[in-house]
């Protein structure tokens, strides 16, 4: 599957089924819900609305957001790819790659929490990696 930024199609969507949503919302209290002798008053009406509304709203941006992030790459192509240490390599424990959480095992002895570390490879669903060696700084301090 590849990867494309999302469309105004989306958007567009998102504002029908809104206004689809709160027209369903109007009819049922200004029509159905009073053959039951329910009667809500205006401002209840406009109050369910704009919770409605900001509901739409919140939930929206999330899925936005989520949609906006490139798909983390699979297996095959993590070979090479930085991550951190979320959960001490002692030898096996958890990576943060790009924003996901792996099984991964340390080739390099036990590595502790926050360390960086580079994909070596993959055993099954478990990454194999190497700590990255700190930034070496020479004598003069530069």
């Amino acid at each position: 599957m590849v990867w494309r930024k999302p469309d105004m199609s989306r958007v567009f969507f998102a504002l029908v089924s809104g206004l689809a949503e709160e027209a369903l919302l109007a009819a049922t209290v200004l029509i159905v819900l009073p053959r039951f002798g329910v009667v809500i008053p205006p401002w209840g009406l406009v109050g369910l609305m704009l919770l409605l509304a900001i509901n739409n709203t919140v939930f929206f941006l999330i899925g936005r957001r989520a949609l906006k992030r490139k798909p983390v790459a699979g297996l095959a192509e993590m070979t090479g790819i930085r991550g951190e240490v979320v959960c001490r390599l002692a030898p096996g424990g958890l990576v943060s790659i790009r924003g996901e959480l792996w099984q991964a095992i340390s080739e390099s002895g036990e590595i502790e929490a926050g360390r960086q570390v580079t994909v070596l490879r993959q055993q099954g669903l478990t990454l194999i990696v190497a700590a990255d060696e700190p930034a070496k700084i020479n004598e003069a301090g530069a």
